[in-house]
C-alpha cells in the first residue's frame, strides 16, 4: 500500500465526517501584570496533555530513522522504501526549525506554519477544502479527489496526516524485518504515537466544555527553533465561535527556555494594531538584559504595530503555572454536540 492510497482512505475519512472542532477567534484588551501572587492552589493541576516525546525527540527520531533507511541498500528501490522516504521528507519539511534571529516577519510567518500544522486543526482545513471543490465541481470520485492539488498540498503540509501515513508504514515495514531491526522500528512507532496522541487529546479537550461557559478555546503547540535545544511551547487562546469578538486575533502566551536568560514566558495581547507584551523572568539579572534591549524592540515592533507597550515582571510563579493555569481538574466537563 503506497501512500496515495492512505491519504486516500484519509481524505475518505474526513469527507465522510463532520469536523468537531470550532474555528478560533480572539482575545481581549492588554492588561499588564505588575505583582506576583505567591500564594499556590492545591487544586489547580494541569488537565492538558503533556508531550512526553516532544518535537526535537520526534525530529531526532526520524532522522535516525532516515539514515537507517539509506543504510538498506538491499531495499532502497522497493515500494515501501520509497514511501518512507517520501513522508519522512514531508515531516522534516513541516519541523523545520525556525530562526530566532531572523526579522520579526520571518519569525511570525514560520511560527504560523508551525500552528497551522500542528495537525490540531487538520480534520477543519480539509473540511473546508471539501467544501470549496463540492462547491466548484460537484461530487467527486473518491480516488480522483485524493489526488487533487489542493487535497494533495494540505496533505504534504500538515503533520498528522504524514505521521499517520508514516505509522502505516512502519506497521508494514517491521513485519518484514528480524527482531533486532523491528525493535528500532517500534521505538519509532511509539515516538510518533505518542505525538499523534497528544493531537488527539487536544481535538477532544476543543469538543468538551466546563460546566461553566469560558470565553477561550485555548491549543498548545511546541515549536522548534535553531538556537534552542527544547521544543518552545505555544499557547493559542481563540476567542470561542458566538462571541462578539470571535473576529479578533488570538491571545498568546509563549514559553522558551535559554541558556542566557533560563525559562522566560511572554504574554501578548493585541487588540485592533495594538500590541502588549509582557516578559516573565525568574531573576533581576535576567530582566535587567531583557530591558536592555526594550527600546529597541518596541521601535521594531512599532513598525508593525500602531502602539506597543513592552513590560518585563519578575515572577517565577507565572514561569512555574504555565501549564496549569488554564484547565483545572476540578472543573466538571460536559460533551458540547453543538460545536
Amino acid at each position: 500500500m503506497d501512500d496515495l492510497t492512505i491519504q486516500g482512505q484519509l481524505t475518505g475519512r474526513v469527507s465522510s465526517e463532520r469536523s468537531k472542532i470550532t474555528k478560533p477567534g480572539a482575545s481581549v484588551p492588554a492588561r499588564p501584570v505588575t505583582k506576583e501572587i505567591t500564594a499556590r492552589d492545591p487544586k489547580s493541576e494541569a488537565h492538558f496533555p503533556v508531550i512526553r516525546k516532544d518535537l526535537h525527540s520526534l525530529r531526532k527520531v526520524l532522522l535516525n530513522l532516515t539514515d537507517w533507511i539509506i543504510d538498506q541498500k538491499q531495499n532502497r528501490s522497493t515500494l515501501l522504501h520509497q514511501s518512507l522516504k517520501t513522508v519522512l521528507a514531508k515531516i522534516e519539511q513541516i519541523l523545520q526549525p525556525a530562526m530566532l534571529s531572523g526579522s520579526v516577519e520571518d519569525l511570525a510567518s514560520r511560527i504560523k506554519a508551525f500552528v497551522l500544522a500542528s495537525g490540531i486543526y487538520f480534520e477543519k482545513h480539509m473540511e473546508s477544502a471539501l467544501k470549496n471543490l463540492d462547491s466548484r465541481h460537484g461530487p467527486i470520485d473518491f480516488h480522483e479527489l485524493a489526488k487533487h492539488p489542493a487535497i494533495r498540498g494540505l496533505m504534504a503540509k500538515d503533520i498528522k496526516p504524514n505521521l499517520l501515513v508514516l505509522n502505516t508504514l512502519l506497521d508494514s515495514l517491521s513485519l518484514k524485518l528480524p527482531a533486532r531491526a523491528s525493535n528500532f522500528i517500534v521505538s519509532v512507532k511509539k515516538v510518533v504515537e505518542q505525538v499523534l496522541s497528544n493531537i488527539g487529546e487536544q481535538q477532544l479537550i476543543a469538543m468538551e466544555k466546563p460546566s461553566e461557559p469560558e470565553n477561550f478555546q485555548l491549543f498548545l503547540h511546541h515549536l522548534l527553533f535553531e538556537e534552542l535545544d527544547k521544543d518552545a511551547r505555544l499557547k493559542v487562546y481563540y476567542r470561542k465561535k458566538g462571541r462578539r469578538e470571535a473576529n479578533q486575533q488570538p491571545r498568546l502566551s509563549l514559553m522558551v527556555e535559554m541558556d542566557c536568560l533560563g525559562s522566560v514566558r511572554t504574554d501578548f495581547w493585541m487588540v485592533d494594531r495594538n500590541l502588549s507584551v509582557t516578559f516573565f523572568v525568574e531573576n533581576e539579572e535576567a530582566g535587567s538584559r531583557i530591558n536592555e534591549k526594550q527600546i529597541d524592540l518596541e521601535k521594531k515592533l512599532s513598525e508593525t504595530f500602531d502602539t506597543v507597550a513592552v513590560n518585563v515582571v519578575i515572577s517565577k510563579k507565572k514561569i512555574d503555572d504555565f501549564d496549569s493555569e488554564d484547565l483545572m481538574l476540578s472543573k466538571e466537563k460536559i460533551v458540547n454536540l453543538k460545536i
